[in-house]
């Protein structure tokens, strides 16, 4: 399936469902074709039901040496074109991955669907009670930095990752809940 282009169908949030069996295994497989493995996806021998009930343990803080951590898949059509999770505690282990992250599915970037996915996860995570966030990216990627600071976050500093040894950009939001 070929993802929608962007002019034609708006981006749309969910969350993690069986129903989405078929788009989220093609979605991986873009991913994997692009030698870009995602840390979150389901190891090879997990049945996506199993990961779809992970998902959601882990969003009710109910998965054992997790924290509760929600995720969103957004949809362009039938299409998977990304993902993202908001941390909802940031122990110091977890620093460096900050409150929030994000993917784009290699053949949807540079369209804006990460600046969209990034607003859309701000706003997800102002109604769940969120009001300070930090987020993170390899200093390398540009990319990134770009949609993070096009949706408002602040650059805080450059640091040295203790996990991978790279160069590591943090940023940082206050969100506010609108009136009315």
């Amino acid at each position: 399936m070929a993802v929608a282009p962007v002019s034609d169908t708006p981006l749309s949030l969910t969350v993690p469902a069986l129903v989405l069996s078929d788009a989220f295994l093609e979605y991986r497989a873009e991913f994997e074709a692009h030698d870009e493995p995602q840390f979150w996806h389901p190891r090879r021998d997990e049945v996506f039901s199993a990961y779809v009930e992970r998902l959601g343990r882990v969003s009710r803080g109910e998965e054992p040496g997790f924290v509760r951590v929600s995720t969103f898949w957004f949809l362009r059509g039938a299409s998977l074109v990304g993902e993202s999770r908001i941390r909802h505690e940031l122990p110091p282990a977890l620093a460096e991955a900050g409150h929030i992250g994000f993917a784009v599915r290699p053949t949807a970037r540079g369209a804006g669907v990460g600046t969209r996915i990034l607003q859309m996860t701000l706003e997800q995570a102002t109604l769940l009670g969120h009001s300070s966030l930090l987020l993170t990216c390899d200093s390398d990627n540009l990319a990134s930095r770009k949609v993070i600071t096009k949706n408002g976050c602040h650059f805080l500093e450059r640091v040295l990752s203790a996990e991978t040894g790279k160069e590591l950009d943090r940023y940082s939001i206050r969100l506010q809940r609108r009136a009315g």
